[in-house]
């Protein structure tokens, strides 16, 4: 009785198949500059969109598949928080995330890597250091994705994005 399998049965939709890419596309919702002295005050016309993408390579042999690879984000503050940063700016602010990412069982997630950030239109731009921290949710291939993103400003203070979203991953 000990060699029974306890899972599921296999069958062509959870079979223990090796793919050796990774592919993942996705798109969420985030809320910008999280400190310790905004905890307290959310602002629901602070939300804003983006999407993401990772490309990457597949190690170990679990059903749970392991993964490291490069993630790309694209993030884009609304107009009302633009003013609300600065009262004299009218451009939203940009976010451009590079990060080698691991993906560990499918559902945690650990980057680091670095950001870009501008404003719309704009040609100069501000290059910080970031780290990721997420937890994707959910069936193999579609992932609810939470996520905290940790950069330094240029006055070299810790500030974060939170961001909440859906993902396809094949």
């Amino acid at each position: 009785m000990s060699d029974r399998r306890t899972s599921v049965k296999k069958s062509k939709y959870n079979a223990d198949e090796f793919h050796v890419l990774t592919f993942k596309i996705g798109l969420n919702t985030f809320y910008p500059s999280i400190n310790p002295i905004s905890l307290g005050k959310f602002n629901a016309s602070l939300l804003s969109y983006g999407a993401e993408t990772m490309l990457g390579f597949n190690f170990g042999d679990s059903y749970r598949r392991n993964s490291i690879g490069i993630t790309l984000r694209a993030n884009q503050t609304n107009r009302f928080l633009t003013q609300a940063f600065d009262s004299s700016a009218s451009n939203p602010i940009q976010y451009y995330d590079a990060e080698l990412t691991t993906l560990i069982r499918e559902w945690l997630s650990i980057g680091v890597g670095a950001t870009v950030i501008s404003a719309y239109g704009a040609t100069s731009h501000q290059i910080t250091p970031s780290a990721s921290l997420g937890l994707c949710l959910g069936p193999k291939n579609w992932k609810i994705q939470l996520t905290q993103q940790a950069g330094l400003n240029s006055d070299k203070k810790i500030i974060g994005r939170a961001s909440v979203g859906i993902a396809l991953r094949l």
